[in-house]
């Protein structure tokens, strides 16, 4: 994968520049090379850097387009060299075919355990198969690798009893998901803001470390979205998350709004939950639960809050708080807002995380390398068959998983041409 390397955004905002240099009276310190390893503990704030392709790899100020797994990996001049390998778009796989699916397929390939030799995928209505001359890749993320190995057989032995689904390999696939969970709070403040299209109004992150933190390492993530109005993190349009509409809305490039939100993020959850299919048909809608409890006492007791309501206090005093900062650029709170009435602040916090509260989208889980799978990523129980994506992530790092993803995926990768 080659792209180019992290640059910070090109707008440094007067506010955040203001922000810096009150952070150390309340114990963030400024770091300015935030993928230092010398330097990831504690808490510790950075300019928001991106990784973009530049058009001219030379060019700092060269156009530059986001990158991802598709042109990273698999840019058009490697696709069209590949001679050994094909796409098939608009289509999706349903079923594994086993050996034991063939005509005389228990006596061909000689092995103990159920093989998986192919794939049977639909494509406009129609079914297609196609062979694998050593094994079967699964890369379809939580949701899809999940679904798609139950359905097949390979899952908790009860689950796939109760559907009428024969049992291939009794795993606990579809188990300890987990998700980072988000709350937002945001402030008014006393100037506009102006909204750049090289920093998406996101242009600076907190790592923070509370007192609930497992070891050195910070427990909860904030973006830092200068200029916009973070009322919620859960979708409100299919497919769009306002935490990131801001990368995807045109007509807020170049005009000045009067406010500043913080993503506050759990990145070290405890909750673990499941997925499981709810029926024998391929494709109807699977039940997830994120392990998150629905009862609002156990909620305000549980450790999960406890990391957010630190979050809140930390951030109200700095944004709120008498300094140089806030006297000069904060006008109120508006989320999650002072109390009212009889209500103490910590009650309407509590009742404010658990209204907005949602996941980021930061699954990790449900074929555990480990224990689902070997360390290589095998999917046990079956030959033949290798899982490689965000499923196989056993604990939810903490931060954004897409580099531990990227970098188990590498290594799978590498152990799979190692095999004869």
């Amino acid at each position: 994968m080659t792209i180019s390397p992290p640059v910070q955004n090109d707008t440094a905002l007067e506010i955040t520049e203001a922000l810096k240099k009150v952070l150390p009276q309340y114990g963030i310190r400024v770091e300015p090379d935030v993928f230092n390893p010398n330097t990831q503990g504690g808490s510790r704030f950075t300019d928001q850097h991106s990784f973009r392709n530049r058009k001219d790899p030379n060019n700092e100020n060269s156009t530059r387009t986001r990158e991802s797994t598709w042109s990273g990996y698999l840019p058009a001049s490697l696709r069209a060299s590949r001679k050994n390998l094909s796409f098939r778009t608009d289509s999706k796989a349903v079923e594994l075919i086993y050996q034991t699916d063939l005509p005389g397929g228990q006596f061909l390939f000689g092995s103990q355990k159920p093989k998986v030799v192919g794939v049977v995928y639909i494509k406009e209505n129609s079914r297609y198969t196609v062979f694998a001359r050593k094994q079967v890749i699964l890369s379809a993320g939580i949701f899809g690798s999940v679904e798609f190995l139950q359905y097949n057989g390979i899952g908790p032995s009860d689950l796939l009893n109760s559907l009428g689904i024969p049992v291939v390999s009794d795993l606990p696939i579809g188990r300890s998901i987990q998700s980072h969970q988000a709350s937002p709070m945001s402030f008014v403040t006393k100037k506009q803001i102006k909204f750049d299209a090289d920093n998406c109004g996101q242009n600076a992150e907190f790592m923070l470390k509370t007192p609930f933190a497992q070891g050195d390492s910070n427990d909860i993530q904030v973006e830092v979205l200068s200029s916009v109005l973070l009322d919620s993190t859960d979708p409100y349009v299919d497919g769009i998350n306002p935490g990131y509409i801001t990368y995807t809305d045109p007509a807020l490039v170049g005009k000045a709004y009067p406010f500043i939100s913080l993503m506050i993020t759990n990145v070290e959850p405890t909750d673990r939950g499941m997925i499981n299919i709810t029926s024998k048909t391929y494709g109807r809608p699977v039940a997830i639960d994120l392990g998150w409890t629905k009862d609002f006492t156990a909620f305000v007791g549980g450790t999960e809050f406890f990391k957010l309501l630190h979050a809140y206090k930390t951030f109200r005093s700095i944004f709120t708080g008498d300094n140089d900062f806030a006297n000069e650029w904060i006008e109120k709170e508006v989320i999650p807002g002072p109390a009212t009435g009889s209500e103490t602040q910590d009650y309407h916090d509590a009742l404010t995380t658990a209204y907005r509260m949602a996941s980021i989208y930061h699954m990790t889980g449900g074929v555990a390398l480990g224990v689902a799978t070997d360390l290589k990523g095998r999917v046990k129980g079956v030959d033949g068959l290798t899982v490689c994506d965000n499923s196989l992530i056993p604990h939810a790092p903490n931060a954004n998983p897409t580099t531990t993803m990227l970098a188990l995926c590498e290594y799978v990768a590498d152990q799979i041409k190692l095999r004869k």
